[in-house]
């Protein structure tokens, strides 16, 4: 017994199977029994874009291009949109380090960038640490 209202036929030439779980292609569009249902597996489909990823040499941001364009135009057109360029590293400003970051970290205290190994005000020395408490910090560090 053959229920044609429920289910679809496979688009598919030779095929058109009757299916009651049918699948539709996401990149053609046609509605396919499960034997066909891989874009490989009916003519008609051209698959999924060929597009590919690759780093911009200035900003480090992965480009992709469309489909139909070539690595080049998209390299282009990523360049020319609004390509932002690497930004500089920052030096350490604790003495005799010579390490830079490319995101710093600012001490309050001082207002000076420092890397990671000297993010601390006591692992920099920091100037303000050197500063007499005030008496109102003095009263409260004797409370306790």
């Amino acid at each position: 017994m053959e229920l044609p209202h429920l289910g679809k036929y496979c688009q598919v030439d030779n095929c058109h199977q009757l299916d009651f779980l049918p699948f539709t292609c996401p990149h053609c569009s046609i509605v396919t029994c499960l034997d066909h249902r891989a874009p490989e597996h009916h003519r008609s489909c051209t698959g999924p874009p060929s597009a590919i990823a690759v780093e911009c040499p200035l900003c480090k941001v992965p480009v992709v291009n469309a489909k139909g364009e070539t690595l080049d135009a998209a390299m282009e057109r990523h360049i020319v949109g609004g390509c932002k360029k690497e930004r500089a590293k920052v030096k350490c400003s604790a003495p005799g380090c010579r390490k830079s970051e490319w995101q710093p970290v600012n001490c309050k205290g001082c207002r000076q960038n420092f890397c990671f190994s000297h993010r601390f005000p006591t692992d920099h020395k920091c100037a303000r640490l050197a500063q007499p408490t005030t008496a109102i910090n003095r009263r409260a560090i004797e409370a306790h």
